[in-house]
């Protein structure tokens, strides 16, 4: 997590939670409404949520390769499909002398499934 022009702190110690899925029409995979992000580093610890809003883009990776050497491909690799987003986050952080701050962020997401 940034705030400004500095790291307020990274970390491996988080869980995210998806939920609320949404299958479009004209598409046959799904992507999740919401996240439920809950991060640990020391003294700091950040929940909220975060909620999908413009679906911008979605990528199949095995249709940017060419149909000829698609089979090939496959016998190799799963097929990742990349969903991203523009959204909002809202959520607080816990600082390391107990305060809490709220947060309501906007920006991108990108969910990724494999296939």
């Amino acid at each position: 997590m940034a705030h400004g022009n500095k790291w307020v702190f990274t970390t491996y110690d988080y869980t995210l939670t998806p939920s609320d899925f949404y299958s479009p029409p004209d598409m046959p995979y799904s992507y999740p409404g919401k996240v439920k992000l809950y991060a640990k580093n020391g003294d700091y610890e950040l929940q909220g949520e975060y909620k999908t809003g413009i679906l911008f883009n979605v990528t199949d990776v095995i249709n940017e390769i060419p149909f000829i050497i698609r089979p090939l491909v496959l016998l190799f690799v799963q097929r990742p499909i990349y969903f991203r987003f523009l959204g909002e986050f809202t959520g607080t952080i816990r600082l390391p002398d107990g305060s809490v701050e709220q947060l309501h962020l906007y920006g991108p997401y990108e969910y990724v499934i494999v296939r």
